[in-house]
């Protein structure tokens, strides 16, 4: 082999080893980039998994220490606020609840029984309530036969079934304990018996359940139909038990009416086009897929609050570099500072024009942030800029809306009753008594709601007592 054969020979091995240099770099470069994606993942999991208390550094700026209030709004720091010297005392009722008034005077001198002069009086009031006793009512129903058609009749029907029955205080009792307060039947039979000497057993409960699901089956689509005439609704849902296996059940809400209504069903996006059939004005949810394709007529809002609690975790984690670190940084704050602008915006009275110049202002400025750079390698930061310009539009809906809100909040707090109770009963072990619980849940916490002081009452007409 002359000079020139080993010389292309070994230009030839030079390129070889040049290639497979390269494809080990780029091998390595990957196997780095899924390291530091595991790394932010395992970080992630240990926050949701050994999560601290909150506390007011948590919402200060990763970068600067101030908080994310003060960027929005500059305002000096002030004293400590006290709480007025009448807000440790009780209010006074007024004289329709008093049920009994005690004078206590005296007519002679107790310690030398000499005359008296009365100088003043001072009222005081004792609220109480009565000793926990039950009521049995005796109904002894007589049936006749008429003389001349012989039809028999009685003054009022005689249910079918046993005898000894509960009455509407017993059945308003335990939807009150089982819906509002998140009771456990054993706590509910427990507290029946120690305090009324009633006793009642899960079965009973259960039919209480299932008997007033039925009647108050007109109030619960009376509560649809309610929402679907708002402007604006917002919609999420959560896990729920069915069996044992996973269920959901879906949470709908207005931030212009009281009513909740709450739907069992799957996970699928059928459930949305149900809850949301007829419905033209603007729903408020988080990124899950169910809500990508609404139906016809109406417009969607993306949870703001769910794309900056996402931004602010990632500008805290570990393993970033310096580089992607003020990346996500810069990013956070731009949301933050977007998100400012459009609460300022809708804070101030609608004016169509206005809220479409700020509408097209906000959104180049969020066209501006969300753009990849060379160092948004991290998945996670690389997904939520991409989120961010999937939902571009969908992020600005609420300037159109006069009372769209522009984060899910208000859904959130919806489920959260329910989210409690689900940890308490962990589900239904039916999808008929999930079907109950929603319909049931629905009536019950919309009246605990809106008539807070005549609850009992309102429940009682809707149940028929």
């Amino acid at each position: 082999m002359n000079t020139a054969q080993r010389l292309i020979a070994v230009e030839k091995e030079l390129r070889q080893a040049q290639l497979a240099l390269t494809q080990a770099l780029e091998a390595t470069a990957a196997l780095q980039q899924e390291n530091q994606d595991l790394k932010i993942l395992v970080a992630e999991l240990q926050s949701m998994l050994f999560k601290r208390k909150k506390s007011k550094k948590d919402d200060a700026d990763p970068d600067s220490g101030s908080s994310a209030e003060q960027w929005l709004e500059e305002e000096p720091s002030g004293q400590q606020r006290t709480r007025p010297t009448h807000s440790y005392q009780r209010s006074v009722p007024p004289d329709s609840e008093v049920t009994a008034h005690e004078r206590h005077t005296l007519d002679r001198c107790a310690a030398c029984d000499g005359a008296l002069e009365e100088l003043d009086a001072c009222t005081i009031y004792i609220e109480d309530i009565p000793q926990y006793t039950k009521t049995v009512t005796k109904k002894t129903i007589h049936r006749y036969a008429c003389c001349d058609c012989g039809k028999q009749q009685t003054k009022i029907p005689i249910p079918p079934g046993q005898r000894v029955r509960l009455g509407p205080g017993v059945k308003q009792y335990v939807l009150y304990h089982t819906y509002v307060l998140n009771t456990s039947y054993r706590d509910i039979t427990r507290s029946l018996n120690d305090c009324h000497r009633i006793k009642i057993s899960a079965g009973e409960i259960q039919h209480i359940q299932q008997e007033s699901a039925k009647k108050l089956l007109s109030a619960y689509n009376g509560i649809h139909q309610e929402l679907k005439k708002q402007e604006s609704v917002n919609i999420d849902e959560t896990s729920w038990s069915v069996k044992g296996a996973l269920n959901y059940l879906w949470g709908l809400c207005s931030p212009t009416t009281s009513a909740a209504l709450f739907h069992a069903g799957s996970r699928g996006k059928g459930n949305v086009a149900s809850l949301l059939d007829g419905f033209s004005g603007c729903a408020t949810s988080d990124c899950y897929g169910a809500y990508r394709n609404l139906p016809e007529g109406m417009d969607h809002q993306i949870c703001w609050v769910h794309i900056l609690r996402n931004a602010k975790e990632l500008a805290g984690m570990p393993y970033l570099s310096d580089e992607q670190r003020q990346s996500a940084i810069g990013f956070y704050r731009a949301l933050l500072g977007i998100y400012g602008h459009i609460k300022q915006a809708l804070n101030k009275p609608y004016h169509p024009q206005e809220r479409s110049a700020a509408r097209g202002r906000l959104l180049k400025e969020l066209q501006g942030a969300n753009q990849l750079l060379p160092c948004d390698t991290p998945k996670k930061l690389k997904n939520l800029k991409l989120l961010t310009q999937q939902y571009q539009h969908e992020l600005f809906t609420c300037l159109s809306y006069k009372t769209a809100l522009p984060e899910n909040n208000l859904a959130e707090r919806n489920l959260r009753h329910v989210v409690l109770k689900r940890k308490r009963s962990f589900g239904s072990q039916t999808e008929k008594g999930a079907r109950i619980f929603a319909v049931n849940a629905s009536v019950i916490l919309t009246f605990w709601k809106r008539f807070p002081n005549t609850f009992f009452l309102e429940l009682g007409k809707a149940l028929g007592y």
